[in-house]
């Protein structure tokens, strides 16, 4: 009898079952809240959930699911491209600029390194304001000024400019007419001769060969050893002369 009695409580422990005595069977009126449940019962099916008394779902009417829809794509159809920064195109500069756009610089030397200014005023005319020979335009300018700084205003305001070369009869006598049309008469102007060193020998400043020359009487004497430019008297003679000296000068450059 106690075997039994064992065997029917192993059995009721395997199966969940409270014991009982034997013989006296389960109700099945129990409530089922109240009945042991089996251990298959109290495992969920895997992958399903079940929700309790869920709460009741809004239904959307048509239109508002068309807009719900069409909101979404709308989202989709954004490119990636849209969210990145604009990104900002600089103007060009200065090294990128058109070679006709680029403005007029003249070189200056200072020791033993240079340096590069605009020079609004240096252009090239198109017509020349003198008298042309020679394939030159020969311009006559009143204002006056030391020899160096005439050469340089030459060179400073047209292309190959310089203190006008005397190289032949013809052109000293039309440089004298041009003085005359000028200012009315003729008085000592600079022209681009110049000492070459040490040597009492002048040379052209715009390179020219000096074959031609009409020096006034006992001229050049380097007087003080100080005379190193020449200028034309007012009588068209040649006479060397202290650089210094402000004066009328005659520019020339090369004109086609």
């Amino acid at each position: 009898m106690k075997i039994l009695v064992l065997l029917s409580l192993s059995f009721a422990v395997a199966l969940g079952m409270p014991a009982s005595p034997p013989g006296v069977p389960q109700s099945p009126d129990m409530p089922k809240e109240e009945q042991s449940p089996l251990l298959g019962d109290s495992v969920p099916v895997q992958g399903h959930v079940e929700v309790e008394n869920p709460a009741p779902q809004a239904r959307l009417s048509s239109t508002e699911q068309q807009e719900k829809l069409a909101a979404v794509d709308v989202k989709q159809s954004k490119s990636p491209l849209e969210a990145q920064p604009e990104v900002k195109v600089e103007e060009a500069g200065p090294e990128f600029m058109a070679e006709e756009d680029r403005p007029v610089f003249d070189e200056q030397t200072e020791g033993a390194g240079r340096r590069f200014l605009p020079n609004p005023e240096r252009k090239e005319l198109s017509y020349c304001t003198g008298v042309v020979f020679e394939e030159k335009c020969y311009q006559f300018f009143r204002e006056p000024r030391r020899f160096a700084d005439a050469e340089f205003f030459c060179q400073n305001q047209f292309i190959g400019g310089h203190l006008a070369s005397i190289t032949s009869p013809r052109i000293h006598r039309d440089v004298m007419d041009l003085m005359q049309t000028t200012i009315g008469t003729q008085t000592r102007t600079w022209v681009g001769g110049l000492r070459f060193l040490d040597t009492g020998r002048f040379v052209w400043l715009d390179g020219s060969f000096w074959d031609y020359s009409d020096w006034l009487y006992r001229e050049p004497n380097n007087t003080a050893n100080k005379e190193e430019c020449l200028e034309v008297l007012g009588n068209g003679k040649f006479n060397d002369f202290t650089c210094w000296e402000p004066q009328a000068f005659i520019c020339s450059y090369p004109h086609e």
